[in-house]
Parts: structure tokens; sequence; C-alpha cells
């Protein structure tokens, strides 16, 4: 079950937009009482100068940028010694996402990391909306299925409202996803994707203990799951 819980990170998505450098709207100051120590990014994979990354990724700056924004969400989610880190791979990445076009899946990518800096490492829920909204617009226009925008974009963002014990707002982005998916009704891949969503939202009527609509989703689950 790709669960929206606080034990459980849920289905991130992994990845982000920037129409201006990352560096100017992601707060990447100190945390208070730590001095600020950002290491080199070699440092950071332990690589040597004979084989470092720029070096496997060498004309392929996309995928490298993928890579630096994945391993920044890995590190956001680790102690927070890495916050750091996370947020240097990310204005990494932004600088090469700042030579793609206007519209891409890299922007996309980034914003939803951000997004998640904006959760996760310095909560702010101004920031994590603007960034969710900003991917989402970049989504519809570079993604061609509504299945890949309901796990980059609907299922992420409500996590991220999750996490900011938003829970009417974690509500709304899966019930619109569950909108998406009863529109195919004769594909499998969205049926088993509005099933997982049914869970989704039985994780965040639990947290709040609403127990009859606990019950009303999972009465809705075994509907699907034994047609």
């Amino acid at each position: 079950m790709a669960a929206v819980s606080k034990t459980r990170k849920g289905s991130e998505g992994l990845l982000v937009c920037r129409s201006a450098p990352l560096s100017r709207k992601l707060d990447t100051s100190p945390l208070p009482g730590r001095p600020r120590k950002v290491r080199r990014l070699d440092e950071i994979f332990d690589a040597d100068d004979s084989f470092s990354l720029k070096w496997v990724f060498r004309g392929s700056p996309k995928y490298l940028a993928g890579y630096y924004l994945s391993l920044a969400s890995i590190l956001m989610r680790c102690t927070d010694e890495y916050f750091e880190e996370a947020a240097s791979l990310i204005d990494a990445a932004a600088d090469i996402v700042d030579n793609e076009p206007e519209y891409s899946e890299n922007r996309c990518y980034l914003c939803m990391v951000s997004a998640w800096y904006s959760t996760l490492v310095l909560p702010n829920v101004e920031r994590t909306k603007a960034f969710t909204d900003k991917a989402a617009e970049i989504a519809h226009k570079v993604f061609p299925t509504d299945l890949e925008i309901i796990d980059i974009i609907n299922i992420p963002t409500a996590n991220c409202w999750f996490y900011h014990n938003d829970m009417g707002a974690a509500v709304a982005e899966l019930e619109k996803a569950v909108e998406i998916c009863r529109k195919y009704t004769d594909s499998l891949p969205y049926i088993d994707k509005q099933a997982e969503l049914l869970n989704c939202l039985l994780d965040v009527y639990y947290e709040v203990q609403n127990m009859s609509k606990c019950s009303e989703l999972i009465a809705e689950i075994d509907r699907i799951n034994d047609p």
C-alpha cells in the first residue's frame, strides 16, 4: 500500500522547477546552533578524480540532475546533519535544470523535491504550496498520462500536506486523484491505482480517528478487489 503516513514517507515520486535560481527560493541557512558546513559533492559521494559522477554522467546532464535530486530526497529524510548536503544537491541540480526548456520533467521533479525540503527540513506551508502548484503546472505539460501525474504530483502533494498536518488538503488532493481514476472504468492500471489511493485516504482518516469514514473506505476497497 502506498501510504500517506508519518512513519512511511509514501510515494514521494522523487524529484523538481525553477524560474529563478533555487538558492533565491530555497532557505538553505544553517540550522540554529549549528555552523554552516557544506561538503563538496565529490566528498559526499566519496568519488575520486578518476571516476567522478560527472564522468559517469558525461554527456547526460539530465540524468546527473536526476541523480542529484534522488540523492537529495534520500538525505533530507536522514538525520539533520545531512540537510545542508541535501540543499547543496538541490542547488547543483537546479544549476543544470536552468539550461533545460521552461517545461521539462526535471523542472517538475525539482519543484517536488523543493516542496519536500519545505516540508521535512524547513517547514513552510507557503513554499510547499508554491512548489507543488508549479510542479503540477509543469507535469500537465510534460507527462502524457494521468497515471504519471497521480504518482508524481497528487500522491506526494497529499503526503506533504499530511506532514504539514493539513488533513483536509491531503484528503482533497487524494480525492482529486480518485476522481481521475474513476474516468477509466475499464483500465486495470487505473482501477489498481484507485485502490491504492483509497488506502492512502484510509491512512489519513485513521490518523484523525474518523472510523466511520475508514469503514466506508475499507468496504469500497473490498468492492474493487473482489468485483
